[in-house]
């Protein structure tokens, strides 16, 4: 349905418009809370107790997971985002 305002003629945003908005935001920030724990424990390597245990296989794969994980999320909010621009 179309809307008039100040002269302007535009469409409201449906449902499913809304629902993918805030899908993308939601991934989005899921990404930036995985680099956020990445982060703190990149920190981990810089302390001499802790070093030790992030060199371990456990404390790589779970790094290495946290910054697969926020790329993942990453690239489903842009496909996402390139589905709603075209849409």
């Amino acid at each position: 349905m179309a809307v008039k305002r100040e002269g302007v003629a535009f469409m409201e945003p449906s449902k499913q418009d809304e629902r993918l908005v805030m899908k993308i935001n939601d991934y989005r920030s899921f990404s930036n809370i995985f680099l956020l724990i990445a982060a703190f424990m990149s920190i981990g390597w810089f302390i001499p107790e802790q070093a030790k245990q992030m060199g371990t296989i456990f404390g790589l794969s779970l790094w290495f997971g946290l910054i697969g994980a926020s790329v993942f999320c990453l690239l489903l909010s842009l496909k996402w985002t390139r589905e709603w621009e075209n849409s």
